[in-house]
Formats: C-alpha cells, sequence, structure tokens
C-alpha cells in the first residue's frame, strides 16, 4: 500500500484526483490503494492532508492558468476570423465571440451578427465589450493581488 508520507504518493494521488474528475476514492485506487480502504473514512480522510490540499491546489491553479491563456488565444482568433475571414466565417466568428463576452442579453436576445457594411459596427459593439470585460479583468487582477 503506497504511503502518503512519499512525496510521490502525494503528487501521484493528486494528479490522479485532477485527472479522474476529482472522484477521491477513484483516484485512491488508481495510486495502489484497495478498493475497501478507497471507499473508507480512513481513505477521504487523506485528503485532509495539508501536503496533499497544497500539491491539488498547484494543479488546479496550473488548469486555471492555461485555461485563461486558451481563452485569450481563442479570443484572439476570433477576431482575426471577424476581421478578415469569409463572410460565412465572419458571422460565426462574430456569433461566437458574442456568446463568449455575453453580448447577447434580454434586451438583444434574438439578434445574430450580420455580414455586410452593419457587421463592421456590431464588431464594433463586441470589441467595445470585449475591450470593457479585460478592463474589469485587470481591474480585479489588481484587487486581488493586493
Amino acid at each position: 500500500m503506497p504511503s502518503i508520507r512519499d512525496e510521490n504518493t502525494v503528487n501521484a494521488i493528486a494528479r490522479a484526483y485532477i485527472k479522474l474528475d476529482r472522484n477521491k476514492a477513484a483516484a485512491l485506487q488508481d495510486v495502489g490503494y484497495s478498493h475497501s480502504f478507497s471507499y473508507s473514512g480512513k481513505g477521504t480522510k487523506l485528503y485532509e492532508n495539508s501536503r496533499l490540499k497544497a500539491a491539488i491546489a498547484v494543479l488546479e491553479t496550473e488548469i486555471v492558468r492555461v485555461q485563461e491563456v486558451d481563452a485569450r488565444f481563442l479570443t484572439e482568433k476570433l477576431l482575426y476570423m471577424a476581421e478578415h475571414g469569409k463572410d460565412t466565417d465572419k458571422a460565426r466568428a462574430m456569433d461566437m465571440l458574442a456568446k463568449h463576452i455575453d453580448y447577447y442579453n434580454a434586451d438583444n436576445l434574438s439578434k445574430t451578427p450580420q455580414t455586410g457594411s452593419s457587421s463592421q459596427d456590431e464588431l464594433g459593439l463586441v470589441r467595445s465589450r470585449l475591450a470593457r470585460l479585460q478592463a474589469m479583468e485587470g481591474v480585479e487582477d489588481a484587487i486581488s493581488r493586493n
């Protein structure tokens, strides 16, 4: 049976916990603990270990960082497509951007981006909403750092 005192075991449990959708018992079994131990109170009590909590927190922080980078990358690509793509790609990219930044609300729920002369106006509206949201995120980041 693996030992929680071993740093390699702690890291293996944390990785398995994240990989298996935060299923505590399945993560313990994946690392080598028995079925009965994994589903017992002793198994779940392992998750109260401060080193295990810290290892899980490190992995979750990395996941959040990667997701933020992916979201920024996707947003940049969609903006590029909305400006430089074919008409059908422009409409789809603008629609995806609008959904991403919650542009559709109760006031204009049925409105969908159009191609043509009004598409530049709508792209401008989407861009301004995105800029406001990014500015708000910057303020929230600054507040959370203090």
